[in-house]
């Protein structure tokens, strides 16, 4: 009798712990969801399903080093790109060359080169692995798409139009991208979708121009990325607004959050007319918000999940910042301090992330980190 009240005991003091272990990491999602028109509209206030602890990141790869080999040693990485088997590709973009690196970091091969001839580049800024299971590498400075096979064998180009910028191409490989319709610091922007010839299939969105002459701190711009199931998720940062399109290009999805942006302070103005008191003096005018965008860039990964890039650093002097993280349906999970160079080269893959970093000495690395979400089942799922 003893043993079973024992065991009964046991029975609630582990439930008892697991259930606070959860509430530690889950609040409660406290938002709204409607449909509209075939649209689904959610509603998620400031404070997020869970807290940040729930997800982790512990590096395990870094490549790159100041001395050494030189196939290790790049000039400048303009992207990167991971394959199923985890084999690595970095753009040096000075040397204009893709370098090839397996799973352990351990150099492979190189494509490409600097010059005019078949296969070579310019000053390659963008690849991805098509659907064709062919590498593609954009040359901003020749306007080309070159394809290449995956041992490195040139395929063909394409042209492009001046000013185009890739973000990504989806599962058709038609080609998600900006193009810069005005010179800095007006700075222009509209966000296209190509198709493989290049012709217009759609126009996202417009970015309003700035003035000629000025530099305007703190204006809203639009941001893109796609999902893998072809997904076009858009914002612009004039208010805290997600869109998401299908393949078709048709609304299905509106993302909105409770945000009270941050105050552009005294320090912040100084600090920018102390960094652009050359071009000041050159006739330059600087004009300020009062307040920052709601965010300033927008991400997807693997598994739909969405990360909105806010302008809040994790500390005052940091160089990172915190990111939203909303799950494919726009429920609003966690608010999330980023200590990595989070962007649009990075790469997500097999439940690891991969960075581009500057090390102590200034110099560039590619870094592997493995993800761990710190809850029973991962968000994603």
């Amino acid at each position: 009798m003893k043993q079973e009240y024992l065991i009964f005991i046991l029975i609630i003091y582990f439930t008892f712990t697991l259930n606070v272990s959860c509430r530690s990491d889950k609040y409660g999602w406290e938002g709204s969801i409607e449909k509209k028109n075939n649209v689904t509209i959610v509603k998620n206030p400031s404070k997020p399903l869970y807290s940040e602890s729930v997800i982790s990141f512990g590096e395990d790869l870094s490549i790159g080093s100041k001395d050494g080999a030189e196939e290790y040693i790049f000039s400048r990485i303009g992207d990167i790109e991971v394959d199923d088997k985890g084999n690595i590709y970095v753009i040096d973009i000075l040397d204009a060359q893709i370098r090839v690196f397996n799973e352990k970091g351990v150099y492979l091969n190189t494509y490409g080169g600097k010059g005019q001839g078949p296969g070579e580049m310019q000053r390659p800024i963008f690849m991805q692995i098509t659907s064709k299971n062919e590498l593609v590498v954009y040359d901003s400075m020749t306007f080309r798409f070159l394809y290449y096979s995956r041992d490195g064998k040139y395929l063909h180009s394409i042209n492009t139009k001046p000013g185009i910028f890739p973000i990504k191409l989806d599962s058709n490989d038609n080609i998600i991208c900006q193009k810069i319709s005005a010179p800095p610091p007006i700075n222009g922007k509209v966000l296209m979708k190509y198709d493989t010839d290049f012709n217009l299939l759609l126009e996202i969105v417009r970015s309003e121009k700035g003035k000629k002459g000025i530099l305007e701190i703190g204006k809203p711009s639009c941001y893109c990325n796609i999902t893998l199931n072809d997904q076009i998720v858009w914002g612009c940062s004039s208010e805290y607004k997600i869109n998401v399109l299908n393949s078709s290009g048709k609304m299905t999805l509106k993302i909105l959050k409770e945000d009270v942006p941050l105050k552009i302070t005294e320090d912040i103005r100084n600090k920018y007319l102390n960094q652009y008191s050359p071009s000041i003096k050159a006739g330059l005018k600087l004009n300020f918000y009062t307040h920052y965008p709601s965010f300033s860039n927008i991400l997807t990964d693997e598994d739909g999940l969405i990360y909105v890039k806010t302008y809040e650093k994790t500390s005052p002097n940091s160089q990172y910042y915190y990111f939203d993280v909303f799950d494919n349906k726009g429920i609003y999970l966690v608010k999330l301090p980023i200590y990595m160079n989070l962007d649009n080269k990075s790469v997500w893959k097999n439940n690891k992330l991969y960075t581009i970093e500057t090390d102590q000495n200034d110099f560039q690395v590619v870094k592997r980190f493995d993800i761990k979400w710190n809850i029973r089942s991962s968000p994603k799922n």
